[in-house]
């Protein structure tokens, strides 16, 4: 008897460190504001967008964290961003002006988490924009750096936008091609009554009644159980190559999520 509850009290601790060390908490830190875990970026787009990410950041404040792992642990792509953007506090404090670009490459899932500051330009819409658009396509045909590089430009066009700076010149891009359109507001009036009739025709309990005010009443926060959840930490520490860490910056739970198949 001593035995077998020795064997699962062993075997609780086990599976308690397995979970500490999943998922995002794995990553521990950030590298510089490109951490390509999976090894899937080739080394020139790498240090181009760290390069143009930290020029950005110089510009606009606005943290941008480009972020690639083999696997999920398990995980949906939602969690696992929301998780990451908490753990690394992606933004300045105060501001919450970070965006999170991550990729599962083994999961074929994506997604663009975007600090609770940077809601009103990069909403859930035009994040969806960005996947479709700039991301996914690449994607389709195993090409992740071009992938992450056109995704990663069309997101510096909307917060360069926002800020009124241009983000794109300092890498010798041009930034007429990854111009973003905002939705016209007819447009989003029709996106918004047809919302309104599914929710009254089939309930607006769970899910539909959050996303709706989410994402058409102010912010759009990750709902999780019984209500809201918006995470955040302080994160600062001293890295190699000039990063210093991220800010503090916190997520609303906004953004795009999305997943491909390799034609």
């Amino acid at each position: 008897m001593r035995k077998i509850f020795s064997t699962i009290v062993l075997a609780s601790v086990f599976l308690a460190a397995v979970n500490v060390f999943a998922g995002p908490e794995k990553l521990r830190r950030p590298v510089g504001f490109v951490s390509d875990t999976a090894g899937i970026i080739s080394s020139d787009v790498e240090r181009s967008l760290n390069n143009l990410l930290t020029e950005a950041e110089r510009k606009s404040s606005a943290e941008i964290a480009v972020v690639t792992v083999k696997s999920l642990d398990g995980l949906n792509i939602d969690d696992y961003a929301n998780r990451l953007f908490e753990l690394w506090g992606i933004g300045k404090k105060g501001k919450d002006n970070g965006v999170l670009f991550l990729v599962a490459v083994n999961d074929r899932k994506m997604r663009i988490e975007v600090g609770y500051g940077l809601e009103g330009a990069l909403t859930d819409g035009t994040a969806g924009q960005i996947r479709d658009q700039f991301v996914l396509p690449a994607f389709k045909t195993g090409q992740y750096s071009k992938g992450i590089m056109d995704g990663t430009y069309g997101i510096l066009g909307v917060v360069g936008r926002e800020y009124n700076v241009d983000l794109l010149s300092y890498g010798g891009v041009s930034a007429q091609r990854y111009v973003v359109q905002k939705r016209s507001p007819a447009g989003e009036l029709l996106r918004f009554l047809f919302f309104l009739i599914f929710v009254i025709l089939f309930g607006g309990r769970g899910f539909f009644f959050p996303f709706l005010f989410g994402t058409y009443f102010g912010r759009s926060r990750y709902w999780s159980g019984g209500g809201y959840y918006r995470g955040g930490s302080s994160f600062s520490s001293g890295f190699g190559g000039g990063f210093s860490g991220f800010g503090g910056g916190m997520s609303g739970g906004g953004g795009a999520s999305g997943g491909w198949e390799i034609f």
